[in-house]
């Protein structure tokens, strides 16, 4: 699954999540599936270097368990209601999105 750090700064927290390649495919498989929720669900989640508990599975701990939802939609649903396109990427990222039909920039 999915796996989330969270590192508290002096100004900001920082949320870094790691997906494997099985997952991104896993989400991108969704995005197409008829009636798919389109989300993956975890609990492996770490706060400034500490794991948190799984959600449910925990008495009294020291951090709050946290939950990572993660959603995909389609490229039209998530810009549609944005006043401006999104930015640009890499040449090479664009051309790949491109040819596996998402929103590009050249395409939109």
């Amino acid at each position: 699954m999915a796996r989330v750090h969270v590192t508290t700064g002096d100004r900001e927290r920082q949320i870094e999540v790691t997906l494997s390649r099985r997952n991104l495919l896993a989400l991108l498989h969704k995005l197409d599936t008829p009636g798919s929720a389109r989300t993956i669900f975890n609990g492996d989640s770490w706060e400034d270097g500490v794991p948190t508990p799984w959600p449910g599975k925990a008495d009294e701990p020291a951090l709050p368990p946290t939950l990572l939802i993660l959603r995909c939609e389609d490229d039209f649903e998530h810009y549609a209601a944005r006043p401006q396109p999104p930015g640009e990427m890499r040449a090479d990222t664009e051309t790949f999105v491109r040819t596996h039909g998402g929103w590009s920039r050249t395409n939109g």
